[in-house]
């Protein structure tokens, strides 16, 4: 009997520490950790919505206040930039135009940089009813920077073709051989022209009375008697206003061409889907860039449109950028890319035909510098020309988010094609070749101001958002997995401990049955 008491004594009293003070202690426990890992579990969700209200609130700014709109910041900067463009012009310089003439290979030495100021600014700007589209004129002039020049645009001096010549010499070699031979001899009557010339660099940029263009100016008053590769518009011609779209109706399609100078499709090119115009500016895209997908451009200089991919990343003043180039592709023969068909692409890979966008249809081939990227043969028939990527090739780049557009290299090469023709005297022994001129570089870089505006505007609001948002995500979700991680563990130990009583309450009673 004593011993039965001694066991009914000692179940009694873990009853009554297991079943009147420690269930309701843990039961409290576990109800603790509920509502704690419950408010971690709400705060979470919280945060994780204010995670995607930011980032709405950041496309809905980018939709909306990122357009063109009168009077707006953008569209000040849009009409006349603050970021400088600087244009440098490098000139090859014949060595030997006497050897060329006989049929040697032109040796070449490279002059410049000549370096300019350009100013762009958009005067006469009008807005369509519903805002959707800006019309402009362009004004687009250059101020010569002598400090970054490395030489006298007036006082050097470069050997070249004689490309007024050279377009006569195109234009005769299409008639038949006997007129050929007539209008050759009387080509030799024209005063002071040679096939090659010396002049200032700033002639063969700017322009100069040129005695071909003035002998047949006596008869056709309407051929000018100067030629120049570029002019200064300050005085915009009413005719060529342009149109943009202006991203009010679709945030993607802002700076999209809608007319280039006057034209709403282009007459250059073989079919309408060559001749339409699309592709920005190159000011700005957008939003939301990806990678896997090209950026269009309208280029002013090859009068047609250009794609661009993303090459690398790229980083100006601690920000992220995008970078684009133009794929080889994009320049290949019509033989290895059959799309530039129309384009008049069937010389060699790298060239881009404008003889159907310069005036008199003259031989006007545009490269990258250097010949970058083009057929090997373009360099064998020359020397002194070596490309080099980081000098010579074009690219964007761009910030993915807002689309905007903070470093640009624009680099082209002009050349002029040479048939030889044994009808006409200045072609009969030249070699045939693309015979370079010169090439072209525009720079753009955003100021640190400029940067700086972007990452507080864009960037540092959300570095602080998503801070806030992260910071609340760690601590709500440290709640709600501690919270239910001791609910859980409570709850566990009272199912053991309750198990282990009724377990012992068991054998209790069989003790006592037998």
């Amino acid at each position: 009997m004593s011993s039965q008491k001694s066991g009914y004594s000692s179940i009694n009293d873990e009853d009554r520490d297991t079943s009147t003070c420690c269930p309701k202690r843990r039961w409290s426990s576990v109800r603790k950790g509920v509502v704690i890992g419950s408010i971690g579990l709400v705060l979470s969700l919280v945060f994780v919505g204010a995670y995607f209200g930011v980032n709405a609130f950041v496309q809905w700014q980018l939709n909306n206040e990122d357009v063109l709109t009168n009077g707006s910041a953008l569209e000040e900067q849009w009409a006349s930039p603050t970021t400088p463009v600087y244009t440098n012009f490098y000139f090859f310089d014949l060595q030997n135009a006497d050897d060329v003439s006989k049929g040697a290979k032109p040796r070449f030495v490279e002059r410049g940089p000549y370096a300019y100021r350009e100013y762009k600014e958009k005067v006469n700007v009008s807005w369509s009813k519903d805002k959707s589209i800006v019309s402009y004129l362009e004004k687009d002039y250059f101020v010569s920077d002598a400090n970054r020049s490395s030489g006298d645009v007036a006082k050097d001096q470069v050997t070249t073709i004689n490309v007024i010549k050279m377009i006569l010499l195109v234009i005769l070699s299409k008639e038949s051989k006997w007129k050929q031979e007539i209008l050759n001899e009387a080509i030799k009557l024209i005063p002071k022209e040679s096939f090659f010339t010396t002049q200032s660099v700033y002639d063969f940029l700017w322009g100069r009375t040129d005695s071909n263009l003035k002998f047949l100016h006596r008869f056709d008053k309407n051929i000018p008697t100067k030629f120049a590769f570029q002019t200064n518009v300050t005085t915009p011609d009413p005719r060529n206003s342009s149109s943009v779209r202006t991203g009010v109706v679709n945030r993607k399609d802002i700076g999209e061409y809608v007319t280039y100078q006057g034209m709403s499709i282009l007459p250059f090119w073989d079919g309408d889907e060559a001749n339409e115009i699309k592709g920005t500016e190159g000011y700005f895209f957008g939003p939301n860039l990806s990678k896997d997908r090209p950026v269009y451009v309208f280029v002013d200089q090859l009068f047609r449109t250009g794609y661009f991919n993303f090459t690398s990343y790229q980083d100006l003043n601690g920000i992220e950028l995008y970078r684009y180039s133009i794929p080889n592709f994009e320049l290949a023969s019509a033989k290895r890319n059959p799309a530039n068909k129309v384009f008049y692409s069937f010389g060699p890979d790298g060239i881009a035909n404008l003889t159907t966008v310069v005036p008199l249809n003259a031989p006007v081939y545009v490269s990258k510098p250097h010949f970058l990227d083009s057929d090997i043969g373009l360099l064998h028939n020359v020397t002194g020309l070596v490309p080099n990527r980081e000098k010579h090739d074009s690219y964007m780049d761009i910030e993915p988010l807002s689309g905007a557009m903070l470093r640009a290299a624009k680099r082209l090469q002009m050349n002029v094609k040479i048939d030889q023709n044994e009808h006409l005297s200045d072609l009969k022994n030249i070699r045939s070749m693309y015979f370079p001129l010169f090439w072209a570089e525009e720079i753009a870089v955003a100021s640190d101001n400029t940067t700086d505006e972007l990452k507080a505007k864009l960037f540092t609001p959300l570095k602080i958002a998503y801070g806030v948002v992260f910071s609340g995500l760690a601590v709500s979700g440290f709640l709600c997995v501690a919270g239910y991680s001791t609910a859980i563990v409570y709850f566990i130990k009272k199912r053991k401990k309750a198990n282990k009583m009724k377990e012992r309450l068991v054998i209790d009673a069989l003790d006592d049955e037998t």
